[in-house]
């Protein structure tokens, strides 16, 4: 749990680990000041360290150089209760518009992982998807490993890609040319010849029940911006998040039909994360 209060100085985030198992919540017993003079973004990231039973935190600061973007990334071990500086990301970025602003990161298999885009492609302008990478960070040894997007196709993005878990494989997801949603299964974790094309799904199949205008008073993304929740049990029907609050789309693969569906509990879909319970304590 994050909350944050500011200063003319400076940001301050401070955290409390909470387990819905166990019902327990520690104390807000971690904090980060992000000042305003070193203009950082400042992104969080949450992981479990496997083989010491540990919470941890990761800190990942951002700051824009022009068109590039310096990284600086510290780590929060429960029960240290201390920020320490590890090494920085293997690649110099490129700035774009969801690297600051989207939800681009997840756990999975011991480690969280991000989707960025690396400079050796900064001087190409039309995006496509080898101008990505995965950077993932291991939770037990906090060093980095560098994975490829599946190199199949030259398709250009409308938007960055995305990250998500789905039947415990990674995947990555992006809007290929304003026409289609497509996403990527990585089969075995860590193993680049195993990437799948797992679903390509027209968008006006999947936003028949939208209007263009609903999405002119998102001040970050003017545009529908899915992401994929979660499979049912049986595999049938995918959740997806869009970019309106309240609001979800369920996706029958069997008959390719969307529904559109209304919460009135006021909540991001976007936000949702997925939960497997622990006994690990948080104090």
């Amino acid at each position: 749990m994050q909350d944050c209060s500011f200063t003319a100085e400076y940001q301050e985030h401070s955290f409390s680990f909470w387990n819905p198992a166990t019902r327990t919540k520690s104390e807000a017993l971690l904090s980060f000041r992000n000042y305003a003079k070193e203009k950082n973004n400042c992104k969080f990231a949450f992981g479990y360290d496997n083989s010491t039973d540990t919470y941890k935190m990761v800190l990942l600061c951002l700051k824009r150089d022009g068109e590039l973007i310096a990284t600086t990334v510290k780590v929060f071990t429960l029960g240290d209760n201390v920020w320490r500086d590890i090494d920085c990301f293997p690649v110099e970025l490129v700035y774009h518009r969801s690297l600051m602003f989207a939800r681009d990161k997840v756990y999975l298999n011991n480690s969280i992982n991000w989707v960025v885009r690396h400079r050796y492609y900064c001087h190409l302008k039309n995006l496509t998807v080898e101008k990505f990478v995965i950077i993932s960070l291991d939770m037990r040894t906090e060093t980095y490993t560098q994975l490829l997007l599946p190199r199949c196709c030259d398709e250009e993005l409308t938007g960055a890609a995305t990250l998500s878990v789905l039947m415990d494989c990674l995947c990555l997801s992006y809007d290929f040319n304003k026409t289609h949603f497509v996403i990527w299964q990585m089969k075995e974790f860590g193993v680049e010849e195993s990437w799948t094309q797992l679903i390509k799904i027209s968008f006006p199949i999947l936003l028949k029940d939208f209007k263009s205008q609903e999405f002119n008073n998102d001040s970050l993304f003017l545009c529908p911006r899915l992401m994929p929740l979660c499979f049912s049990k049986d595999g049938d029907t995918l959740i997806f998040a869009i970019n309106l609050l309240d609001q979800a789309i369920l996706y029958n693969l069997k008959n390719n039909r969307a529904t559109r569906i209304k919460s009135t509990n006021k909540i991001w879909w976007s936000a949702a994360k997925g939960y497997v319970e622990s006994l690990v304590s948080t104090s």
